[in-house]
């Protein structure tokens, strides 16, 4: 275009950018997406948001169930398949707060976890492509759906799956009405893999290790002790012994503070654990030594004192380590969490354990020493037998005697021991001390062994009864205190040139309110209802007729579970209105002024009724008469 001749006006065009709009349907795979609405007049500014979710699906053994808490619950014997479709054999993954399953979906997970390092390479095609069949095409299901490593029986080849059953089972038994471990963690960001699951193991107190080509967990729950993997003593160790290391007492904690995710309080909470000996001799001579850990993924405040009063317990009664080399013979029958018995006559003072001689049967069994190399004149009239079978399992029997160098069992033996196996005695003046295995390295020709101070009592002790006082961290959330002085008047008001009438409603404001609540109706008019955050409403336009107000105090409530603490009971008020019928005040004064002998002039101040002021008149009556007839 060309230009006008008014130097003030340009038809030039010019044109700087522009942006295009495009509405289409958009997808969000592996997201979650939130929509919420703010009222501006209670955050100014965006607030920051916190989502209670739950998370991703996962595989759960066929014979679990899930409870409402999401823990898991057990029934039948596990046959080392995943829960499934009965008739596509599809796995059904379920929502679960199980540790032991939780983790095991991370080790296995391609897209999220650590499948492309755990599963086998076989393994990991299937899950990224599909089944393939002879042809290379990918198998379906009867439902057309392709296989990708999701039946009931793909289970991970390096996975020992019945460890992680059983390590899922012990979470899921109740204490005191809630599962003993629960996992309730958001991974968001990338993480190291070896930390990540030694803090997800630190959840239920598990320890991961590889064995026999694949990672199986080992637990630290109450087992039975006569279940123990094998007997230690010093005919199956080398030369050097048994070595024993420990703390120092001055480096233990009696106190402990446990970190952990409050849902109630929205926000990291502590939960203090103590020794309840308060004449234990640490704390009188060394005084008080306070500790902080955190609960990895845990919301309950009983499960965070679970796990200082574990953290107390083993600080003090499961601190001391010993280490051996053993025999190939026994070092292959020990893996890590195995509880052993050790019999050592360093330690005991006495010999009273060794190796069976040939001869032995079921019921007569045949010791390398006898009674009086033993025990010495003090033979006990009965005794704890603890002997490895044939099979090279451990068998513990009680109510046993010795004639000689025969051991004549309390019960009859599942089989007779070998030539050669190991024994160990225990009695009342000298008990088997309990260890677990923590380490089983292989050498040139033997084997050593790292095994911790074990104390089958420490789950009675943890795991007992107590009864949590609510902290009283604020009283924001408490019940607002209902309102006083409810006050309701009647008035007139200006808007523009009209003069109406209003009901005006105020009241003292309310300890804890954040809101009020006004509903008001007329005569047998419907209610109506209006929030206000202050301590006055006006009903504007009012009509004439019996107006009934209440007001309700509506406190912060920061739990939505605690809902019924958010309101106060009603402050109830009635007013009858007139609306302009009443008649206007009289006037305040009046003033006459001559003017000559025929004129007068009158002064009186301004009505104070708005409905005279704004198009209202004011009526002048008056008599010529100066005599005051009428």
């Amino acid at each position: 275009m060309e230009n006008r001749p008014d130097d003030f006006i340009q038809d030039t065009f010019i044109w700087y950018d522009f942006t295009q709009k495009v509405s289409e349907k958009t997808r969000f795979p592996n997201s979650a997406l939130f929509g919420i609405k703010l009222d501006a007049q209670q955050f100014p500014s965006v607030p920051q948001r916190s989502y209670k979710i739950r998370g991703i699906k996962v595989r759960i053994p066929h014979n679990a169930t899930v409870r409402a808490d999401g823990s898991l619950s057990y029934s039948g014997d596990f046959n080392g398949t995943f829960l499934a479709d009965a008739s596509t054999k599809r796995v059904i993954k379920k929502w679960t707060t199980d540790p032991a399953m939780i983790l095991y979906d991370l080790l296995t997970s391609v897209r999220y976890g650590m499948g492309s390092q755990v599963l086998t390479p076989a393994e990991l095609d299937e899950a990224k492509n599909g089944r393939k069949d002879a042809s290379g095409a990918v198998e379906t299901l009867s439902d057309g759906d392709a296989i990708y490593f999701d039946l009931e029986d793909d289970v991970a080849e390096n996975l020992d799956i019945y460890s992680f059953q059983k390590a899922s089972e012990y979470c899921g038994g109740l204490v005191a009405g809630e599962p003993r471990f629960s996992c309730n963690v958001l991974l968001q960001t990338q993480q190291e893999a070896y930390k990540l699951i030694q803090e997800m193991c630190s959840v239920f107190r598990a320890m991961p290790f590889w064995e026999a080509g694949g990672i199986t967990l080992a637990q630290d729950r109450e087992d039975d002790p006569r279940n123990f993997a094998y007997i230690f003593n010093q005919t199956n160790v080398t030369q050097q012994g048994f070595s024993y290391s420990g703390s120092s007492l001055k480096s233990r904690p009696t106190c402990v503070a446990v970190k952990y995710f409050d849902n109630n309080l929205r926000d990291f909470a502590y939960e203090l654990v103590e020794l309840h000996e308060t004449s234990f001799k640490p704390v009188r001579k060394y005084g008080y030594n306070k500790q902080n850990i955190t609960a990895f993924a845990c919301t309950s405040r009983a499960q965070a004192r679970r796990l200082g009063l574990w953290f107390l317990y083993t600080s003090h009664n499961e601190s001391e380590v010993c280490s051996f080399e053993t025999d190939m013979a026994a070092g292959i029958k020990v893996r890590p969490g195995d509880l052993i018995k050790i019999g050592d006559p360093v330690r005991a003072g006495k010999t009273l354990a060794g190796r069976i001689t040939s001869g032995s049967t079921t019921t007569s069994v045949k010791l390398d020493r006898t009674a009086t190399d033993m025990f010495g004149a003090s033979v006990p009239a009965t005794f704890t037998f603890n002997v490895v079978l044939a099979d090279g399992t451990v068998q513990v029997v009680a109510d046993s005697t010795i004639s000689g160098n025969t051991v004549t069992p309390g019960s009859t033996l599942n089989s007779a021991p070998l030539a050669g196996a190991t024994y160990a005695i225990g009695y009342s003046d000298v008990a088997l001390s309990l260890w677990k295995v923590l380490t089983v390295e292989e050498n040139e020709s033997t084997y050593a062994v790292t095994a911790l101070a074990h104390e089958i009592s420490k789950y009675g002790v943890i795991e007992a009864s107590h009864t949590f006082t609510p902290r009283d961290v604020t009283q924001i959330a408490e019940k607002p205190d209902p309102v006083t002085n409810l006050i309701l008047v009647e008035e007139l008001y200006e808007e523009g040139d009209k003069v109406l009438q209003r009901v005006k409603i105020n009241w003292q404001q309310s300890a804890r309110a954040q809101e009020y609540e006004v509903e008001f109706k007329l005569d047998d008019d419907k209610p109506e209802r209006r929030t206000v955050t202050t301590t006055g409403f006006d009903i504007l336009d009012s009509e004439t007729g019996v107006y009934e107000v209440s007001v309700t105090a509506i406190g912060y409530g920061l739990d939505v579970e605690q809902t019924g603490k958010r309101r106060s009971s009603r402050t109830t008020g009635k007013i009858t209105t007139v609306g302009k019928s009443t008649p206007p005040s009289n006037i305040a004064s009046l003033n006459i002024t001559p003017i000559d002998q025929h004129t007068a002039e009158l002064h009186w101040p301004e009505a104070v009724d708005l409905d005279v002021r704004n198009g209202g008149t004011v009526e002048i009556r008056h008599n010529p008469r100066t005599t005051g007839d009428s």
